[in-house]
């Protein structure tokens, strides 16, 4: 009785390891059955909750809030374990890096892989990977997050690692499309300097659109956050806000890419000076619904009437 009292104290003190304990209880009398000790479950689990943590902080994947992405434990080589101490090297043939690849490794529930692009982001001879990831909130009222991660392959060690993350951002992730198509442009050199610009686009919960990007250097393999200067001369920030689209987009043609922002009363665009973006000109007014006056006036065509 005691043995029972005891297993049931534990099923109720963890959550992760309920199921575990309840199908050891069932086989508690079975000597076949190895490996299967309140201890045994209990270092699995432990080994799997502590695989991924917070890019802002060392938490658990049990600890994460959705204010918190959990992400893969460092982002170092694959060749470092903190707990076991440095990996053995592979030996043999080489595999293809690409068999090798589960981007699911990297992505633990609740959290969404929103969209995947292999790019090259490192001269070597392996695609680098981008994935755009949101978490949903926990409840309907909280915001989702989303966040940027890049993958790269360890070639000694064989394995993908992650060397750079995003800080988190608010709002859920549109799948943007990547460079490694004609019309993407997402880690593609949209301010034609050579370095890959990060873009990520997110919807918060007042329905309003922002985006955020970053500057990648393939010899520190890190991103830095691209400032820009709201149009009402505020203080440089790091998302350019709109009330219903924003997007990049080469609007003269010369390969540096502009930000435009879609709001209820106009238009902004920004444009690159070489070290932020700032605006290119004052808000384009968009034109009334209707038109009072039956005759064309500026801001108001002829096609446009009450």
């Amino acid at each position: 009785m005691l043995i029972y009292r005891s297993i049931i104290t534990r099923l109720r003190a963890s959550h992760i390891l309920k199921l575990v304990y309840m199908l050891c209880a069932a086989l508690l009398f079975v000597p076949a059955v190895a490996g299967c000790s309140p201890q045994s479950m209990a270092q699995s689990a432990t080994a799997t909750a502590s695989a991924k943590v917070s890019p802002t902080a060392s938490k658990t994947a049990s600890e994460a809030t959705p204010t918190e992405i959990a992400a893969p434990a460092g982002t170092q080589s694959p060749g470092a374990d903190a707990t076991e101490g440095p990996l053995p090297t592979p030996t043999g043939a080489p595999p293809d890096p690409i068999s090798r690849l589960n981007v699911f490794k990297f992505v633990i529930a609740p959290q969404v892989l929103v969209k995947r692009d292999m790019l090259q982001l490192i001269p070597d001879s392996t695609l680098e990977g981008i994935m755009t990831i949101s978490e949903p909130a926990e409840a309907i009222t909280q915001e989702t997050n989303s966040v940027i991660e890049i993958l790269a392959y360890d070639t000694q060690y064989r394995d993908w690692y992650i060397p750079w993350d995003s800080d988190i951002i608010t709002g859920t992730a549109s799948p943007l499309p990547g460079a490694n198509r004609a019309d993407g442009y997402n880690g593609g050199d949209l301010l034609h300097n050579g370095h890959p610009i990060f873009v990520a686009r997110t919807t918060t919960l007042d329905g309003k659109a922002h985006l955020y990007l970053w500057s990648w250097d393939s010899n520190t393999k890190k991103a830095t956050p691209i400032k820009m200067v709201p149009a009402a001369g505020k203080p440089e920030q790091l998302s350019f806000d709109a009330d219903l689209d924003v997007r990049v987009a080469d609007l003269n043609d010369d390969g540096v890419y502009e930000v435009v922002a879609d709001n209820v009363s106009g238009v902004l665009t920004w444009k690159w000076d070489g070290s932020k973006f700032v605006p290119a000109g004052p808000e384009v007014q968009n034109p009334p619904a209707t038109c009072p006056n039956p005759h064309p006036t500026p801001g108001c065509p002829a096609n446009s009437r009450q």
